[in-house]
């Protein structure tokens, strides 16, 4: 990278930073490679590539880490990666959707798998269809996904169930977590939660479903979350 470049991309960042002027700040990079030979990083910043970048103190990242990036400023020189960032998820990936109202679920056996209803709660609306009640996965990425449903109370006894996610099409075991209404009890009362964390692309729509194996069963509270949790 050229100084010019250099010069160009620290006084611009220096600008950004709450207090400009100050004599180093920091700023969030993304690991896009690495050179063994000179124990130097490549680092994205703002959608510019920083070539040599050096790690200070004893830095491990690897490709795709989020990494804090040291400035000398208001001189243009970069001093350094100073650690991996403390990843957070990111909020603007971030939906809820809910209901508590009851609903029926049709027999699996007859009926296959068939989607959670339930509405927009929390979060990004744009990434929350209410007619198909799916989630848009809005960047390539891991992501956290929580589904959880409460069934009603006193449902058909010994019936098995599912609850999973459907990603365009009937979840695998690795999206799906079984379980069974107890076959005795006054209210047999049952709440079921599926929690995982997977890679997603851009695009993908993710659901809650469920499968009832040999009964039709009603339903209540249920939610679905879903966060970025980050590259």
């Amino acid at each position: 990278m050229a100084d010019d470049d250099i010069r160009q991309l620290a006084e611009q960042l220096n600008r950004e930073t709450t207090a400009p002027g100050d004599a180093t700040y920091l700023r969030r990079g993304v690991v896009t490679a690495f050179d063994r030979s000179t124990n130097s990083y490549t680092i994205t910043i703002g959608g510019t590539s920083i070539v040599g970048v050096p790690a200070l103190n004893s830095v491990y990242a690897m490709v795709n880490d989020p990494v804090d990036v040291l400035f000398d400023g208001p001189a243009p020189r970069i001093l350094g990666v100073i650690g991996v960032a403390n990843g957070l998820p990111d909020t603007n990936s971030y939906v809820t959707a809910y209901a508590s109202n009851g609903v029926t679920v049709a027999n699996g056996g007859v009926s296959g798998w068939q989607r959670v209803p339930m509405s927009f709660s929390d979060g990004n609306s744009a990434l929350w269809s209410a007619a198909n009640n799916w989630y848009t996965v809005p960047s390539n990425g891991l992501y956290a996904v929580n589904a959880r449903v409460r069934l009603g109370d006193s449902q058909p006894a010994s019936t098995n169930f599912a609850l999973g996610v459907d990603v365009g099409d009937a979840p695998d075991e690795s999206r799906t977590i079984w379980n069974s209404i107890p076959s005795s009890g006054s209210f047999r009362r049952v709440h079921s939660i599926f929690s995982m964390m997977q890679r997603f692309t851009a695009g993908q729509q993710l659901r809650a479903t469920m499968f009832m194996d040999g009964a039709a069963i009603a339903i209540y509270a249920r939610s679905l979350s879903i966060v970025k949790l980050g590259q």
